[in-house]
C-alpha cells in the first residue's frame, strides 16, 4: 500500500491479505432412506466445514418441500406424509457469509407405511317410510391415503334393525315395517371402515326418511252407538272418528251399508242419524251399518258397526171380545158376560183391564162380571 505524505515525498508499505477459502465437504451416503410420518434429520455440520472455522448457514434445493434447516444447529429436518413418498435429489448451499459451497449432497429416499382411512364419504337419499327390503339408502366410500387399498365396512348402530350393510358398502332397509315417518322423520346410523392393515375410521351418518301418504288406520264410535226405537229422523245414533297416519290429513265420512237406508251420515263430522220412524226394537233389536273413512288421496278404511235398539214401553195395539157379550135379563149377580183380551207389542207385558162406563158391571181380571 501507498500513502502520499507531501510534495516528493511518498512510502509505500507492501502486507499480504489472508484468502478466505471455500468451505470444505464431504459426501454422505448417496442414499438416505426416511419414513412416511416419521421425523428425518441429518446434522449438515457433519459434512460440511469451514477452515477458517467460521459459522457456516446452508440452503436446500430439492423437490422435498417437507424439508426445513435449522441454521441455528445446522440440522436438515423434516416429517414427510403419504403425498412425500418417493426418492429426492438433495442440492446443498454452505456459506460463510462471504464464500459459499453449493453441490449435490445425497438423495433421499422416503418409504411409505400404511395409513388408517381418514374420513367416509356418504352418497344419501331419503328413505320412504315403509319401504321394501333391500332399498338401497345409502353408499358409503372411504377416504384413505392408501390408494388401491381393500377395505371393509360394518354397520356399528343400525337404527334398531332397520338398516344392514352389505359387502360393496351400500346401507340397504332390512325392516320397512320399523320406518316411520310420523315416528321419526330421520335415523342415524354409525359406519366402521377398515383398511387391510386393520387400521379403521368411524362415522354417524343421518338417514332421512320421507313421508308417503297412508291409509286410515282406525275407524271408531267415538259416542253414542245406540239408539231408541221409534226415534223421530234426524235423531242422533253414534259419531264415528277416523284416524290416519299422516299429520293434517283431511278425512271424510260414508256409509258403505246404511242398513237398507235406515242410517245417515255427516260426510265431515262422521255424525250418524237416523232417516225415518222404522226402528223397531221387536222386530230388530240391532243393524249392521259399513262405515267408510277416506283421505284426501282417495285411501279408506272400512269398518262394519252394530247399532243397538233399545226397546221402548209402547201403548196395547188392541183390545178385543173373545167371548160372551149378552146376558140374560135377571142374571144372578156374578154372572159372566164377556171375557175380553188385550193386545201388547211389547213381549212380556203383563196387562190390567178397567172399566171407564160400568154400566152396572165391573172386572175381575179380565171378564166382565154382573153386578146385578
Amino acid at each position: 500500500m501507498a500513502w502520499e505524505l507531501g510534495v516528493g515525498m511518498s512510502y509505500q508499505d507492501q502486507f499480504a491479505v489472508a484468502e478466505n477459502l471455500l468451505p470444505v465437504f464431504s459426501p454422505p451416503p448417496t442414499i438416505m432412506d426416511a419414513t412416511e410420518d416419521s421425523l428425518f434429520s441429518v446434522d449438515l455440520d457433519d459434512y460440511f466445514s469451514d477452515p477458517e472455522g467460521q459459522h457456516l448457514t446452508y440452503s436446500i434445493s430439492s423437490f422435498a418441500t417437507w424439508l426445513s434447516i435449522d441454521q441455528a444447529t445446522g440440522v436438515l429436518y423434516g416429517t414427510p406424509t403419504n403425498a412425500d413418498v418417493g426418492g429426492y435429489e438433495i442440492y446443498i448451499l454452505a456459506s460463510d457469509g462471504e464464500t459459499g459451497l453449493g453441490t449435490p449432497f445425497t438423495t433421499i429416499r422416503v418409504a411409505n407405511t400404511n395409513d388408517a382411512p381418514t374420513d367416509i364419504i356418504g352418497y344419501i337419499q331419503p328413505v320412504p317410510e315403509g319401504a321394501f327390503s333391500p332399498f338401497n339408502a345409502a353408499v358409503f366410500v372411504p377416504v384413505d391415503d392408501e390408494l388401491g387399498d381393500q377395505w371393509s365396512f360394518t354397520l356399528l348402530d343400525d337404527a334398531g334393525g332397520r338398516f344392514e350393510l352389505d359387502q360393496f358398502g351400500r346401507l340397504l332397509v332390512r325392516n320397512g315395517s320399523l320406518i316411520d315417518f310420523e315416528a321419526a322423520a330421520s335415523h342415524t346410523v354409525r359406519v366402521r371402515v377398515a383398511d387391510s392393515g386393520g387400521l379403521s375410521f368411524e362415522k354417524d351418518f343421518v338417514i332421512p326418511v320421507s313421508n308417503v301418504a297412508e291409509t286410515p288406520s282406525s275407524l271408531i264410535i267415538a259416542n253414542g252407538g245406540n239408539i231408541a226405537e221409534n226415534s223421530a229422523p234426524g235423531a242422533f245414533v253414534a259419531q264415528l272418528t277416523g284416524v290416519d297416519p299422516d299429520a293434517g290429513a283431511v278425512l271424510r265420512y260414508s256409509l258403505a251399508d246404511s242398513a237398507s237406508g235406515l242410517f245417515a251420515i255427516d260426510p265431515d263430522t262422521g255424525v250418524i242419524t237416523v232417516t225415518g220412524t222404522w226402528l223397531n226394537f221387536e222386530s230388530d233389536a240391532s243393524h249392521r251399518i259399513l262405515a267408510r273413512v277416506t283421505d284426501e288421496t282417495g285411501r279408506y278404511l272400512e269398518q262394519t258397526f252394530t247399532i243397538a235398539v233399545s226397546d221402548v214401553n209402547e201403548a196395547p195395539v188392541l183390545l178385543n171380545m173373545i167371548s160372551g157379550g149378552t146376558v140374560a135379563e135377571n142374571a144372578a149377580t156374578g154372572t159372566v158376560v164377556a171375557q175380553l183380551r188385550g193386545g201388547d207389542v211389547d213381549a212380556g207385558e203383563v196387562l190390567t183391564y178397567s172399566l171407564l162406563d160400568n154400566a152396572a158391571l165391573t172386572l175381575t181380571g179380565h171378564r166382565l162380571i154382573n153386578l146385578r
